[in-house]
């Protein structure tokens, strides 16, 4: 018997498979170093820690951007994301039918002012109080301009259509929900009923317990602003 010689690889065979050349781990080595600067740049604007401001206030670690939202304030004019800016603002989300909640937090910002307007010695000035109407059927512009200058006449009162309502009130984490009725027939209005911080920088800082006792509420605005301007 004549061995034969095995038979040559024919064109029809399959090449054999080659390894990632050095472009392509060029492009995912440049793709994870890229991921990775961004996941250090994003725990290097973190705080490990912030200062404990009490009991009466909820600080967000990282301040939380409000996204672009338009609204009418009592006397007309726009209110916007820009209005929030180049000051300390305290915003209170209700409506003017409210039986409760809203005139008695509002009263008590008032006398906030108030304590704030009598001290002599303090560095820091009231900051602006925005009442969000979250209830803009029945709170027309002239119903809000009566309810701002019944508790004082510096108060914002802000309202507009339910989905700028939205954006604002989702931007800060402010509940509400306005019920389903019938044409004419009365209703309550669901909401929040904390006091929501905003800074100079147009950002959401920190969540406040309603200010029962002026002074006492003073000292916390000056904490929390402090901890909001040292550390983030």
């Amino acid at each position: 018997m004549s061995n034969k010689n095995p038979s040559p690889v024919t064109g029809s065979q399959a090449p054999l498979k080659k390894g990632p050349d050095w472009v392509t781990w060029s492009i995912v080595g440049g793709l994870l170093i890229a991921v990775l600067a961004l996941f250090v740049k994003a725990w290097s604007v973190i705080p490990e820690s912030l200062p404990d401001p009490g009991e009466h206030a909820r600080m967000m670690v990282v301040p939380r951007e409000i996204p672009d939202f338009v609204l009418r304030d009592h006397r007309g004019e726009a209110f916007s994301q820009d209005q929030l800016k180049g000051q300390w603002s305290l915003l209170f989300f209700g409506y003017t039918s409210c039986p409760d909640v809203c005139p008695f937090v509002l009263q008590e910002l008032a006398l906030v002012k108030k304590a704030f307007e009598e001290r002599t010695d303090s560095e820091r000035e009231m900051p602006e109080v925005v009442f969000v109407s979250v209830d803009p059927d029945r709170d027309s512009q002239v119903r809000l301009s009566e309810y701002m200058n019944f508790f004082d006449s510096d108060f914002v009162g802000v309202s507009g259509p339910d989905e700028e309502l939205q954006i604002l009130a989702s931007g800060v984490g402010a509940y509400y929900r306005v019920p389903d009725v019938a044409e004419g027939q009365g209703y309550l209005v669901d909401h929040a009923s904390k006091i929501f911080l905003v800074d100079p920088n147009g950002r959401f800082l920190a969540l406040l317990d309603d200010p029962h006792d002026p002074e006492e509420f003073i000292e916390l605005l000056a904490k929390v602003q402090t901890i909001g301007e040292t550390h983030l």
